[in-house]
């Protein structure tokens, strides 16, 4: 029985590398990794062999990131990614009385994402973020990630559907009430657990049981 092929992602806004190793738990691998922190980029280096662009996604050619993955455009498994969430996180609600939402210029990383789906056209794709992206009368964010979608799906012909979900860490065995909101391709819901699943026990979702043993911070 010949060995099935090890499934590419590519990711964006990598960080330490956390959605990765999820995936990496389920059968992917990651054929590079884009990241401007240079803290980040020496933990990835210190545990994992990937490629790595160190730069802001803005100065980054969506040709030079599959290049360096060696995938063509339509030819990558799936896209990741966790872009900055000040824009619509709580601690704007407490520090000045609401967010700025799509006005303050870090929401531009969430063209830049869609961007790197138009261009490098992935099976799924996922985006990582927090709650208030989606917030009921506060979700000018995900209707920025709806009408890009559609005008991808205009103009590939593709048939990208999103679906959206907010995860608790602490459903997972992580010691903290942090909720992450998630958004993907519907195709991904069934194709891969990310983190675990919540019929299975608090200590089969362990970060211990997700994350390598091995793994070492600079």
């Amino acid at each position: 029985m010949p060995r099935s092929r090890r499934r590419k992602l590519i990711s964006l806004f990598t960080g330490a590398g956390g959605l990765d190793f999820g995936f990496e738990a389920a059968g992917f691998e990651t054929a590079v990794a884009l990241e401007m922190d240079e803290d980040c980029c020496r933990t990835i280096a210190k545990n994992r062999a990937w490629p790595v662009i160190q730069r802001r996604i803005e100065a980054v050619p969506s040709k030079e990131i599959l290049a360096t993955a060696g995938v063509r455009s339509g030819g990558v498994d799936v896209l990741i990614g966790g872009p900055p969430c000040q824009p619509f996180s709580k601690s704007a609600y407490w520090s000045t009385g609401d967010t700025r939402r799509l006005a303050d210029p870090r929401a531009r990383t969430l063209h830049e994402f869609m961007r790197c789906v138009e261009d490098l056209l992935p099976e799924v794709f996922l985006l990582e973020n927090v709650h208030g992206i989606n917030y009921s009368g506060k979700e000018e964010g995900f209707g920025l990630l709806e009408r890009m979608t559609a005008r991808i799906n205009r103009r590939h012909r593709t048939s990208y559907q999103l679906s959206w979900s907010v995860l608790n860490a602490v459903e997972f065995g992580v010691p903290q009430l942090r909720q992450r909101y998630r958004s993907a391709d519907v195709l991904l819901i069934d194709d891969i657990q990310l983190l675990g699943n919540k019929e299975r026990t608090q200590e089969e979702n362990s970060l211990a049981s997700i994350l390598s043993p091995s793994l070492d911070f600079w």
